[in-house]
């Protein structure tokens, strides 16, 4: 949506749907707070299952500069795209994920993306169910984050147990 057209939008259809919702918001400092003024908006419309993720209502993904790379790339491709790792917003903690926008557009000319929610520590959660007799430790890392390598780590710390118990002598 547009700035010029965030004035005229049904607001009221939105705030029926999403009663709890402060309409286009961002965050800052962990908060969400009202977008600001900006040229352009692109928002969580419409998400589900909807309690779960209903945080995510309203978000403007373009505020976050990895989503809008990958947002901009969809477009100009005319495919997907997936970001970089993300803390998704819907979620307090364990909150590590991915987006894989599909750009899109009606015959209408109106314009979105349809968007993919990846999180990670449930896919592991289920790779790790079906492998849990395999005992095996599965790190997911991004070599390219120096600060914050390692996206997610499950059946690790119990992969160690058992190397320390195979190894000990009494």
């Amino acid at each position: 949506i547009y700035q010029a057209q965030r004035e005229k939008y049904p607001w009221n259809r939105f705030k029926k749907r999403y009663p709890d919702s402060i309409g286009i918001k961002e965050l800052l400092d962990n908060n969400f707070i009202k977008a600001l003024k900006q040229e352009d908006y692109v928002y969580v419309k419409y998400i589900v299952p909807y309690e779960e993720n209903k945080n995510a209502i309203g978000f403007n993904v373009w505020s976050n500069e990895i989503r809008k790379k990958a947002l901009i790339l969809s477009k100009q491709k005319n495919d997907i795209e997936i970001t970089n790792k993300i803390k998704l917003v819907q979620l307090k903690e364990r909150n590590t994920g991915v987006l894989v926008f599909n750009y899109t557009k009606t015959n209408k000319g109106n314009e979105g993306f349809c968007t993919a929610v990846i999180h990670i520590p449930t896919i592991l959660e289920k790779v790790m169910n079906e492998l849990e007799q395999a005992n095996l430790c599965i790190k997911l890392i991004d070599e390219s984050n120096l600060n914050d390598p390692i996206l997610s780590s499950e059946g690790c710390d119990l992969q160690k147990e058992n190397i320390f118990q195979k190894f000990t002598y009494t």
